[in-house]
């Protein structure tokens, strides 16, 4: 009797476990990010903002660079260039483009929320790609060449080598954080700077310096330039 009465109460510690560890897995996937969680982060435009032309908002960073740790993140656009070595996590409300070569060992998300929903490829990976953690897209990826350990979650179509870990269309993506209003700072001013000197808080033009200058700042407060150059 005492053995038949264990094995209820065994599966029943099992089962509460189980479902613990359920919860948990989709919490990870609904997880709630902050700006602090982001070594480099993008907004959508807003107060205070220039609007950068053709290339939109968007984290864009050339060849060869390594990033460990964090996240990185956008509005609109995660873009890198050839042979980057990216451990870390990719969390873009618009597109995730990777260049050539890239490898990456974190999550990566592409809502295809911003700047409004649209058509075609919204994750895409250059040739000899190397990505090994969960991708969650709001419509098409393309991968054109290398390994993907995956899974691949999408509510769209899938081409590329075919993912480890198999392809779904159960997508679930990361909150992303409120990009707070870029602060407006005064004018500049019309005092340029050439030779060493002692300045307080105020406004000023160019600070052109030469070798062997020096620039004091005389107390904290609220310093604006028109350019800052050292030759």
């Amino acid at each position: 009797m005492k053995q038949a009465n264990r094995i209820p109460y065994v599966s029943r510690v099992f089962g509460t476990v189980l479902a613990l560890l359920t919860a948990l897995s989709f919490g990870t996937n609904a997880q709630i990010t902050q700006l602090t969680d982001y070594v480099m982060f993008s907004g959508n435009g807003g107060a205070g903002s220039t609007d950068p032309g053709s290339a939109g908002y968007g984290v864009i960073f050339g060849g060869g660079v390594t990033i460990i740790g964090g996240n990185i993140g956008s509005y609109r656009l995660v873009q890198s260039g050839n042979g980057a070595l990216l451990n870390t996590n990719i969390y873009s409300g618009g597109k995730v483009v990777l260049g050539g070569g890239n490898s990456v060992s974190g999550r990566m998300t592409a809502q295809n929320l911003y700047p409004a929903p649209a058509t075609g490829t919204i994750l895409s990976a250059g040739t000899n790609a190397t990505l090994s953690g969960v991708m969650d897209v709001g419509g098409n990826v393309v991968v054109s060449s290398g390994t993907v350990s995956g899974p691949v979650h999408t509510t769209g179509t899938y081409s590329g080598p075919t993912p480890t870990n198999g392809v779904t269309n159960a997508v679930s993506y990361p909150t992303l954080p409120v990009y707070p209003d870029a602060i407006v700072f005064p004018a500049a001013g019309a005092t340029n700077i050439t030779n060493t000197q002692t300045i307080s808080p105020g406004n000023y033009g160019n600070v052109s310096f030469g070798n062997n200058k020096t620039l004091t700042f005389n107390g904290p407060g609220i310093y604006v330039f028109n350019s800052i150059y050292s030759g």
